[in-house]
């Protein structure tokens, strides 16, 4: 009679130890995959034009994309509590906490005091009838 009590309960055991040992594992999967997930957004100015061409990306990380053609843009595996940055020549950076959020509107702002930073040189050869515009020649002495 006890034998047949200490099967039983050795019995009972093993399928308990698999079921907890098995939901365990589930958690820990579930967990792991909630800890990133994909983000979409939009960068555009103050008068709501969009901006291609901006750099996204994971503060911390080499993670990154560019805007396309309208602007928008889609960033893989950002953890749920990570930050986004987006620039551009000519704006401010701006940092994006991304608390949860599947879809972001970014709206940056001129940055007038890096525009002086910004020098355009030019060198080349052009007929005098190819050209619309000024031009100037230099001579040494």
């Amino acid at each position: 009679m006890k034998n047949k009590r200490q099967q039983k309960k050795l019995l009972m055991k093993f399928p308990f130890r698999e079921m907890l040992l098995l939901a365990f594992f589930l958690m820990i999967t579930i967990a792991g995959f909630a800890q990133s997930k994909t983000v979409t957004g939009i960068v555009i100015d103050k008068t709501g034009e969009t901006v291609i061409g901006a750099s996204v990306l994971i503060k911390g990380t080499t993670t990154g994309v560019i805007t396309n053609l309208d602007g928008s843009f889609t960033l893989q595996d950002v953890p749920t509590n990570g930050i986004i940055q987006v620039s551009f020549v000519g704006y401010k950076t701006v940092s994006i906490p991304v608390k949860g959020q599947s879809a972001i509107k970014v709206v940056l702002e001129e940055d007038n005091e890096t525009l002086d930073e910004v020098v355009v040189v030019g060198y080349g050869v052009q007929k005098k009838s190819d050209l619309t515009g000024s031009v100037m020649q230099v001579k040494t002495k």
